[in-house]
């Protein structure tokens, strides 16, 4: 049994839908993995506080001097030197007052550290601080700008349908080969996703 000529022109047809198919789909799904649209955000995350008494540290030198020195001021420029005799009194009880200190050492983006220390008997008798971290956080969210799909259908009808698109964002454009095995065609779909 011999073929025309028309019988092979519906079939030519059908591969060459087919493979239009084919080609979109790859096509759309090359692009929709390359481009993405990343968006990103900085979160200052604040920490935990930490507070901890330091371990008070052994003086690692100690000088006396022969003489003492007391300086005072004349004007806004000059400093006299004089020496004098030694106040026993007044060093006792300058030696014996307790001095404390509370100082906010910094606050900024990468927390806040604060420190309290007291000094008593010309030494250093309790050191104490609190350390807050902040954290910066970036997130990126990276969101595909084309997104390519495929889809199989089967109708009610006796249709069954084979194809694929691709979505710009919300904005779909496809594609389907549809056919109930005597009549063949091409069914073209707009679709927008909510």
């Amino acid at each position: 049994m011999a073929t025309s000529k028309t019988d092979s022109k519906p079939m030519k047809k059908q591969t060459l839908y087919i493979i239009y198919a084919l080609i979109g789909f790859i096509s759309g799904f090359i692009i929709g993995r390359q481009t993405s649209q990343s968006e990103e955000s900085i979160k200052y995350i604040k920490g935990e506080t930490i507070e901890k008494l330091v371990e008070i540290p052994i003086p690692y030198e100690i000088e006396i001097p022969s003489k003492p020195i007391y300086l005072y001021k004349q004007s806004d420029t000059v400093f006299n030197t004089i020496t004098t005799e030694v106040d026993t009194n007044a060093i006792l009880n300058d030696w014996i007052i307790k001095r404390s200190y509370k100082k906010n050492l910094f606050d900024n983006q990468h927390g806040t550290l604060a420190i309290d220390a007291s000094i008593q008997y010309n030494q250093l008798q309790s050191l104490k601080y609190e350390f807050t971290p902040i954290q910066k956080e970036i997130s990126i969210r990276k969101e595909q700008v084309w997104m390519p799909y495929t889809s199989i259908s089967y109708s009610t009808l006796n249709y069954i349908g084979m194809g694929g698109g691709i979505f710009y964002h919300n904005l779909g454009l496809g594609a389907k080969y549809v056919t109930d095995f005597k009549q063949k065609g091409v069914e073209f779909e707009l679709k927008y996703k909510f």
